[in-house]
């Protein structure tokens, strides 16, 4: 994922040193550069909003096991809850890992990435 940043980095270095194509005023082509800018703002954003999405996601099915663990603390056996803890983390976990796909993939779409 950190090869997203890095590519649209590049982009944006390479928009703004266009912006200096000597055929604009000083005023164009500041406007060019914080075109470029706005342009690589906005993706470091949707980057970041998909990145914390996934997190919270995460977290969340983690904190349920959690509850769940609690609560069959208290109607179980110690080993029992401790026995479903660990499945459910490992759910959760597998859930994770398969939503990777979905998650590369809608970067890849709003980042214009094709292989």
């Amino acid at each position: 994922m950190p090869f997203l940043l890095l590519s649209k980095t590049r982009a944006y270095f390479n928009c703004a040193y266009e912006c200096y194509d000597g055929r604009r005023n000083p005023e164009e082509t500041n406007s060019c550069v914080d075109n470029c800018f706005g342009t690589f703002l906005r993706g470091t954003r949707h980057f970041e909003t998909e990145t914390v999405n996934f997190l919270v996601r995460s977290m969340t099915s983690l904190k349920d096991c959690k509850y769940k663990f609690e609560s069959a603390k208290q109607q179980r056996s110690e080993t029992e809850a401790i026995n479903d803890f660990e499945s459910c983390v490992n759910l959760s976990a597998e859930d994770s890992i398969r939503t990777l796909p979905f998650f590369a993939g809608r970067l890849e779409n709003h980042f214009s990435i094709r292989d």
